[in-house]
């Protein structure tokens, strides 16, 4: 598939591109290697390479979850809607930062009523530990 060949040679001064130095490099065969990482291969070449090895990692990475990326555009469909389809793009992410504060408070606020809430629990299963423990009756008296 691949095969080792070199191509032509550019004369031309040090300001040539990334792109013509690396289109003018040999064309190394990987069959061999079946662990081979292109990630790996233009991290090990970035100093040869440093705009390409940004663009190859930007476009080669694949997002861990794809759940963040459809929040955003979800988001996005419920700020702008056809009645809002002229906003500005300051107003839309004004409006989606909004939101995403509104979130946060609620979920902060949920949290701490649930943590006292726990809190209060925890009084009261001791209080009723201490009440049990006083009312208890105690053992009869063995008058023999």
């Amino acid at each position: 598939m691949l095969k080792s060949r070199k191509k032509t040679t550019n004369n031309s001064p040090n300001n040539t591109s990334d792109l013509d130095k690396y289109l003018n490099t040999d064309i190394i065969s990987f069959e061999d290697q079946e662990d081979f990482n292109i990630l790996i291969w233009w991290k090990s070449h970035q100093h040869k390479y440093p705009v390409l090895s940004i663009i190859a990692r930007d476009v080669l990475t694949v997002p861990v979850s794809t759940v963040a990326s459809e929040a955003a555009f979800s988001a996005g469909g419920r700020v702008v809607s056809k009645k809002r389809c002229n906003l500005a793009s300051d107003v839309i992410k004004a409006g989606i930062c909004v939101k995403d504060w509104e979130i946060a408070d609620k979920r902060m606020y949920d949290s701490i009523r649930e943590t006292k809430m726990l809190t209060d629990m925890e009084s009261l299963k001791l209080s009723r530990s201490s009440w049990m423990h006083d009312s208890s009756p105690s053992p009869p008296e063995n008058n023999d």
